[in-house]
């Protein structure tokens, strides 16, 4: 079996750490009742400046309508969130973190800044940003050929995730 090149190594690596990252947060994360289904339409909500709406949830998650409407049933049935009708359109529904959710979002921030800091502790901040620098410019020319060449838009769950809003 031939070796496997340097680009193809890097995709391998890439697509592993994401995996791991994952899984770990998962793990530490369980004791809560919660998997990454879960946790992440909540932490996009704690993080959002304004209130989202479904639509608004679901294109940060880059899923489709349906699929969230399944997991907003879930979270709404184990009273992590509720879904308010929209002032400005009575079709649209805002989706709100109850008192039990934005608690559990202050632990699951400390989970993923713990878990972030602790893979990250191998690299210096100056290999850090290094590596941020290269990722950043790979992931742009992905999203340029995934349209086609145009600038894409930003992803709202990369906006979204960027910085958290309580860390402001």
């Amino acid at each position: 079996m031939p070796a496997i090149c340097a680009e193809q190594h890097f995709g391998y690596l890439v697509k592993d750490l994401a995996t791991l990252w994952r899984e770990i947060i998962d793990r530490r994360l369980e004791p809560l009742g919660l998997s990454a289904a879960r946790w992440q339409p909540l932490v996009v909500l704690y993080r959002a400046d304004e209130p989202l709406t479904q639509s608004m949830l679901a294109a940060a998650l880059e899923i489709e309508a349906p699929t969230l409407v399944r997991l907003l049933d879930r979270l709404d049935r184990d009273g992590w969130i509720e879904r308010h009708r929209c002032p400005q359109d009575r079709r649209a529904h805002h989706v709100v973190l109850t008192p039990r959710a934005l608690q559990a979002c202050a632990d699951i921030e400390d989970v993923l800044d713990r878990t972030r800091q602790e893979i990250l502790s191998v690299a210096g901040k100056r290999e850090l940003r290094a590596c941020i620098d290269v990722l950043e410019r790979i992931r742009g020319q992905a999203l340029q050929l995934r349209h086609d060449g145009t600038p894409p838009p930003e992803s709202p769950l990369t906006r979204m995730t960027r910085v958290p809003r309580r860390a402001r």
